[in-house]
């Protein structure tokens, strides 16, 4: 979640060994997500107050990087398959995650959660929340409602919104390069992408527009960073050469101490720096990524596969957080002695294991898993083995 949409989907995510026909992944693209997805998990996770530089760090490019691994992977495709691309490997998911939350919703409030279970509201205001798509609860646009939230599945909207701009934006900027040569291309590639993502970071005071819209103006910004790499290898090798690496680190570090960068809402404590920032993360996610893959084998292999199951974890860690009582338990018990620290690892520590169990067992669960994996393990795959499939 594209082109290699977001996590999971192998296609974009491969390249064709020499002299062969077999495809093997880029194992350093999947262990970014791993990076990614677990930097996610531990922002969500961590008291804000005793943390604060470090959330601006974590928020600078967890999302970030899963932006520009998307435009890094881009590739042109008929508008049919790309929506189509869109609507099985982004849309499913959300309202798979959106229907679980409404049924919980209703099951809690009318059953009960026998103190495991919760929800954050009552059954309208869960489907209201899945249909605004917001990552936490804001003023929607224009108005002076406070809405509710769906949660971090906003951003499946934010990206398939950024896939879809970004398309319309490759192919104006592919009109103009047919006429005035490859340098109009990129200004206007450049131009449409900034242009309307300020204009989007410029809508936040208004409130929030529904369906994460708002972070869709805002995600070409990033996606372009990494089509612009992947096209120009040669400056993409050099961003990753040491001393460029370590000024990316310092950048990274540098630019999260002016604020943070919240793409949930397409708001940032400023714009060009936090873009910067930003920018400078992913290459340093990917050298790190680079590093994994090269110098330890053994972890390379499992945060790749964790990489490619991310769409299982940011979901799965969503309906967690939203459904399960175990956080407020631990909170209450651990705020209270002033054992700030304890609850944080201790809570870190058990959504990890959950969420990466998860990405273990639910690919195992025949047709529950096309739902999240639809590419890998397509539906009619599963009609096609179903014993009571009629003859």
């Amino acid at each position: 979640m594209i082109n290699d949409q977001i996590v999971g989907n192998q296609d974009n995510a491969t390249v064709i060994q020499e002299n062969s026909k077999v495809k093997r992944r880029v194992e350093w693209i999947d262990i970014a997500r791993w990076i990614g997805i677990t930097l996610i998990i531990i922002s969500h996770t961590i008291m804000y107050e005793n943390w604060y530089y470090f959330q601006n760090v974590l928020f600078m490019v967890h999302v970030p990087i899963f932006f520009f691994l998307s435009g890094y992977l881009y590739h042109n495709k008929t508008w049919r398959k790309r929506l189509s691309g869109i609507l099985s490997t982004l849309i499913l998911p959300y309202l798979v995650v959106g229907f679980i939350a409404i049924v919980m919703a209703w099951f809690v409030g009318h059953i009960g959660g026998f103190g495991i279970f919760k929800t954050p509201y009552d059954t309208h205001n869960a489907i209201k929340a899945v249909f605004l798509g917001f990552g936490s609860s804001q003023v929607l646009f224009n108005t002076n409602h406070i809405e509710p939230a769906i949660g971090a599945v906003w951003f499946l909207l934010g990206l398939a919104w950024g896939d879809f701009f970004f398309a319309i934006y490759l192919k104006l900027a592919l009109k103009v390069k047919s006429i005035w040569g490859s340098v109009s291309f990129w200004i206007v590639l450049w131009g449409l992408a900034a242009g309307i993502a300020i204009f989007g970071f410029k809508l936040r005071p208004h409130g929030l527009l529904p369906l994460s819209l708002n972070a869709g103006l805002v995600a070409p910004l990033f996606m372009i960073f990494g089509y612009t790499l992947k096209q120009n290898g040669r400056w993409f090798d050099f961003t990753l050469k040491w001393p460029v690496s370590l000024v990316c680190w310092g950048i990274w570090l540098y630019a999260s101490r002016f604020g943070t960068l919240a793409l949930s809402q397409g708001a940032a404590t400023n714009i060009y720096i936090c873009t910067l920032g930003a920018y400078a993360g992913c290459i340093a996610v990917i050298k790190i990524s680079q590093l994994i893959e090269t110098y330890l084998p053994r972890l390379s292999h499992v945060a790749a596969y964790l990489g490619q199951m991310s769409m299982i974890i940011l979901c799965f860690h969503l309906l967690e957080m939203n459904l399960s009582t175990i956080s407020a338990r631990l909170f209450a018990v651990f705020t209270s002695s002033n054992g700030h620290l304890i609850y944080d690892v201790l809570m870190v520590t058990g959504r990890l294991i959950f969420c990466y169990a998860l990405a273990y067992l639910i690919p195992k669960i025949p047709f529950v898993r096309s739902f999240f994996l639809v590419r890998q393990y397509p539906f009619k795959e599963w009609f096609k083995g179903n014993r009571w499939q009629r003859k």
